[in-house]
């Protein structure tokens, strides 16, 4: 069996498994992984501008992004709330054999 020479050149290689090896020092451009990620680059450069500018402008980024956090949670919960059937939640339909049912099937 030929020994991969590339395994002597960094210390830290010792504890890395073979799929994280291969993909570190993959040869081949064929396959999908092989292109840079243009969106990850544009986030990281984003927040490293935020960073860079100050703690009041990451504060007021941060805050942004949380109200849209928000919003979205609401929206979702709201057409939740459009498009159920409530006719499932009355009489025998919702939980129909009780809470001793939903038990039964925890155990």
């Amino acid at each position: 069996m030929k020994k991969d020479t590339r395994d002597n050149h960094l210390p830290f290689i010792l504890f890395l498994n073979s799929t994280t090896r291969t993909l570190i020092f993959s040869d081949g451009h064929n396959d999908e992984g092989n292109y840079p990620d243009i969106i990850a680059f544009l986030i990281v450069f984003l927040m490293t501008a935020l960073v860079a500018a100050g703690v009041r402008n990451s504060v007021i980024f941060n805050n942004a992004l949380n109200i849209v956090n928000a919003l979205v949670w609401v929206f979702i919960v709201v057409a939740g709330l459009v498009y159920a059937n409530w006719w499932n939640w009355t009489g025998d339909r919702f939980l129909p054999m009780g809470w001793p049912g939903v038990s039964k099937d925890l155990l």
